[in-house]
């Protein structure tokens, strides 16, 4: 993270409380509103895409914080109303870096890999309802990850060095059949993550450690098989 002007303004605390709310009351509905729930086991694979919308307070580091197109992948392990799996995500945005001039700006890469887990809570017209957590790896990469920044004497080598750092969240999915054993999925979920951050205040530097987060809207494509 480089400097940014002005002071942060965290806005991520009361949502993502709420979206947690959400999940685990509608996670403590009866069980009888999920008829005819079957006992075998699953597997799915799916392709995600979407968008991703980030936290209004890395524009202080003069991130894009408009939402940015986003895809991935997800491999699920069901049992009845339970299910588990992995998840892959990738999306872009760019940050204004100002050099060589006002203007330039790096691509920031973002990958997250996450272990996913979540039950059926209600059905609604066909409509399945499945609250879900998630837990995992970020990974921010930057495009160009070199400039060169003019000095007195000629030029000095700046290296914006990849970040790795945890992220979790909390998902609503909104689940039905296609045709056969294909099924379709909207995901809206909220993550949070921290991230090691620097900024002028006067002649100091500041440095510290900031909480920050992501909303994002997913349309899944998947295909179950079941398991004996």
């Amino acid at each position: 993270m480089r400097a940014r002007q002005g002071r942060s303004h965290l806005r991520i605390a009361r949502p993502a409380a709420g979206l947690v709310a959400v999940c685990l009351s509608t996670a403590a509905l009866p069980a009888r509103v999920v008829a005819g729930e079957p006992a075998g086991r699953w597997v799915s694979l799916g392709v995600l895409a979407g968008a991703t919308l980030h936290d209004p307070g890395l524009s202080d580091y003069q991130w894009r914080t408009t939402p940015r197109a986003g895809a991935g992948a997800e491999a699920l392990l069901g049992t009845g109303r339970a299910r588990a799996g992995l998840r892959l995500w990738t999306t872009a945005t760019a940050q204004t870096i100002g050099v060589p001039d006002p203007s330039s700006t790096t691509t920031v890469h973002e990958t997250t890999l996450e272990l996913v887990a979540g039950g059926r809570a209600a059905a609604w017209r066909g409509t399945e309802i499945v609250p879900g957590l998630s837990a995992g790896w970020l990974h921010l990469g930057f495009d160009p990850d070199r400039v060169s920044v003019p000095t007195g004497g000629g030029s000095s080598d700046v290296t914006f060095r990849p970040i790795n750092e945890w992220v979790a969240g909390a998902s609503l999915r909104f689940e039905r059949t296609l045709a056969a054993r294909w099924r379709a999925g909207l995901d809206l979920e909220h993550r949070v993550f921290a991230l090691d951050t620097a900024h002028r205040s006067g002649s100091a530097v500041v440095q510290g450690r900031e909480v920050f987060g992501d909303w994002s809207a997913r349309l899944s494509l998947a295909r179950r098989a079941d398991l004996r």
